[in-house]
């Protein structure tokens, strides 16, 4: 039998869109480590930059962030696979 390499673990990128949401965004990121998961956070740039970013990483998904989710309670997922 051949040796098999584990899979890699994927992130989850989280995307703060806005400044005024990246403590939101950290929390976020903060609970998904604890419940297991690796997580990346505070890209730079455009949002496109970011998505960019989240996508050369390998991502799993993209947790998106703005103002109007905060205000909801809620966040914008994004899987990042190219085949869903």
């Amino acid at each position: 039998l051949s040796k098999l390499e584990p899979e890699a673990v994927r992130p989850i990128a989280v995307i703060p869109v806005h400044d005024s949401v990246e403590v939101d965004a950290f929390q976020i990121a903060t609970e998904l480590r604890r419940q297991g998961f690796t997580c990346e956070v505070g890209f730079s740039g455009n949002m496109s930059k970011r998505m960019k970013k989240a996508v050369s990483l390998n991502a799993l998904a993209a947790v998106i962030l703005g103002p109007d989710e905060v205000a909801r309670g809620e966040v914008t997922l994004k899987w990042l696979d190219k085949n869903d």
